[in-house]
């Protein structure tokens, strides 16, 4: 799906060992076949471990090659967690959530 010259790419479930190396793969091939920016709908992922952070950050630095970003949105907090532990907040584009408006009526 493209939006405002970016792809967008939903992920779910788990990003660990068994599935990063084909996933950095995936993800290349889509980013290659596109001009935008890669944006990572990442509102269904439950897990990611050092090999999936290790996948992304790959895959954004063949984004950046082309002058390209990675954005991640909508990081839950059990995902946001690993990547904050390893300080890689901007490294991968991490959209802060925004904080609900207490005041809407």
């Amino acid at each position: 799906m493209t939006h405002d010259g970016e792809a967008v790419i939903g992920l779910q479930g788990e990003i660990d060992l068994a599935v990063a190396p084909a996933l950095e793969a995936e993800l290349v091939e889509r980013a290659g076949a596109l001009t935008g920016d890669l944006v990572l709908d990442c509102s269904d992922l439950t897990f990611i471990d050092s090999t999936g952070l290790t996948a992304l950050i790959r895959v954004r630095q063949r984004l950046e090659a082309d002058d390209r970003a990675l954005v991640l949105r909508h990081v839950s907090n059990a995902c946001r967690r690993p990547i904050e532990i390893c300080g890689l907040t901007e490294v991968l584009g991490v959209v802060p959530e925004e904080a609900p408006n207490r005041h809407a009526g």
